[in-house]
């Protein structure tokens, strides 16, 4: 994909880090969860790295992913 090249060239980001200060916290699940039931439009850069098992879907699989991270923490 074009935008994933340009996002890896342009901005650091880790997978799950939505509101990009570089640490994967509850916010992120909020971020997530709003993206999810569309009370909010993730941009390109929180759909990518909101997207945690790649499967083009946010959903509660990428929600329960995150939440794993941050429990392993």
């Amino acid at each position: 994909f074009y935008w994933f090249e340009t996002l890896k060239q342009t901005d650091p980001f880790i997978l799950g880090d939505l509101n990009i200060d570089f640490n994967i916290d509850i916010l992120d699940i909020l971020m997530l969860i709003d993206f999810i039931v569309l009370d909010s439009s993730p941009n390109i850069s929180q759909l990518f790295v909101s997207d945690y098992n790649m499967d083009s879907t946010l959903d509660i699989l990428d929600v329960m992913l995150i939440v794993n991270i941050i429990l392993d923490n």
